[in-house]
């Protein structure tokens, strides 16, 4: 079989989303060797280029289909690593300003999840607070189409990533939130919104998508916080929130709304899938930078509570209900064997791939990319 370890550039790896991740991909499949997992890369580029494609409209024409396998297996190898940093750049944004309600025993949902990579940008945040301890945690992962093979890569890796004895409940929920009654059986400290709202409005006018989105909030608890967030770039993203913010039918109140510049959030990325995945062309360039937006909104509360947030601190607690130690994750699962790092979990620092004619592969990961930033691809900013 083909492993991790067998990459020559595996040292390179480490503390990445692929140190982990992309050695449980190769596990996954059981590649018999390089040149097998080398035509099966080849097989995911067009589908992650038409996932490109899809990306660069506008905000009201964002179609992108992710019922197919080969189509989520190429989202997650192109746009989990940048998606699992952004939640730790905003959550240590939020950090400076309020209290984060992330604790030992949270409630935790995020909507239009996909393979789910932002748990680990959850649980790297967790780590910087000062939470070692996961098994109490509760998350619901809620999307339109079953992720299949990235949700299980994803869950492994977790399960060695964390130790089988303390990871956490996962609850997987199968809903599109725009067409069908949510039935949540819980209330949750955080509710994560990422870079699906413009898709959504692309299916539905802003009104029927802010009623929607507005009956997932009531399920808030008194600290609760919906963190909402989008790759800088989109045309209409500061309208819709100020439509979510002033309608009136909503039981919400928006606390923040702020952008993080540019930023370098990958490192390094496999040689195998420079070569074979990635390519020096329109649609198939590797993004190395990210840049966000966000916004911040909690539910609405009778007087007796208030939110301070340059203050950090909550007027209203409440003892988190412990949760039973269930999970979803495979037993068994150990990288150690790969050669993978057990101190895997750091960070990672992101971007777009809309460049011509990129760096040779030597001068891969130190390029200036922006010397390579042309043509029409880069209409909302390079957003890829």
């Amino acid at each position: 079989m083909f492993w991790g370890v067998d990459n020559k550039d595996f040292n390179q790896w480490e503390e990445t989303f692929y140190d982990f991740f992309f050695s449980h991909f190769l596990k996954y499949h059981a590649f018999k060797d390089e040149g097998e997992c080398a035509l099966y890369l080849n097989q995911l580029r067009p589908y992650a280029k038409e996932l490109w494609k899809s990306y660069q409209n506008d905000i009201n024409s964002i179609f992108p289909d992710y019922s197919n396998t080969l189509t989520q297996e190429a989202y997650f190898l192109r746009y989990c690593p940048l998606y699992s940093d952004s939640l730790v750049k905003i959550l240590e944004n939020l950090n400076t300003s309020m209290e984060i309600p992330i604790t030992e025993n949270s409630n935790i949902c995020i909507i239009s999840a996909g393979p789910a990579s932002e748990l680990k940008g959850i649980l790297d945040f967790s780590k910087t607070i000062k939470i070692s301890s996961f098994r109490n945690m509760k998350f619901s992962l809620v999307d339109r189409v079953d992720w299949k093979s990235t949700r299980m890569i994803i869950k492994q890796a977790l399960n060695d990533y964390l130790g089988k004895d303390n990871v956490p409940e996962i609850k997987e929920v199968t809903a599109d939130i725009l067409s069908e009654p949510m039935i949540l059986d819980t209330n949750y400290d955080l509710i994560f919104f990422q870079n699906c709202i413009n898709e959504y409005v692309s299916q539905k006018q802003n009104s029927e998508v802010i009623n929607c989105i507005s009956k997932i909030i009531e399920k808030l608890t008194p600290q609760g916080l919906a963190i909402f967030s989008e790759r800088a770039g989109y045309k209409g993203m500061n309208s819709f929130f100020n439509e979510l913010r002033e309608a009136e039918n909503t039981n919400i109140i928006e606390l923040i709304q702020e952008e993080i510049p540019k930023y370098k959030s990958i490192k390094h990325i496999p040689d195998i899938l420079k070569t074979e995945f990635f390519k020096n062309e329109s649609g198939l360039i590797a993004s190395y930078s990210n840049s966000l937006e966000y916004a911040v909104f909690k539910k609405k509360f009778d007087k007796s509570y208030s939110f301070i947030p340059d203050q950090k601190k909550l007027d209203v607690e409440e003892t988190p209900e412990i949760l039973k130690n269930e999970s979803f994750f495979d037993e068994g699962i150990n990288l150690s064997n790969l050669g993978a790092n057990k101190n895997f979990g750091s960070r990672l620092d992101g971007g777009f791939d809309d460049f011509e004619d990129g760096p040779s592969n030597d001068d891969w990961d130190n390029a200036d990319w922006e010397d390579y930033m042309s043509g029409p691809d880069d209409l909302f900013d390079n957003n890829d």
